[in-house]
């Protein structure tokens, strides 16, 4: 799975979660509208500074998780 995938599988999900619609996450986010739709269908890969107020206006936060280690992946 790739990056913008898995930012658009989790924006998504969290979104439904809370049941919002794009446009109260939006307004909550201060990020346009269209923004949203596109980070969710992976039209853009979003900055850190927008996924930030997309994700703090879902109350979630960003979790990083190292890489695992290339004999890890075998």
């Amino acid at each position: 799975m790739f990056l913008s995938d898995a930012v658009a599988h989790e924006v998504r999900g969290l979104r439904r979660k809370r049941g919002l619609t794009l446009d109260q996450t939006a307004m909550r986010s201060g990020v346009s509208r269209l923004t949203v739709f596109n980070i969710e269908h992976k039209k853009v890969s979003p900055t850190l500074e927008t996924l930030l107020l997309v994700l703090k206006a879902l109350d979630a936060r960003l979790v990083i998780e190292p890489f695992p280690e290339p004999e890890d992946l075998q």
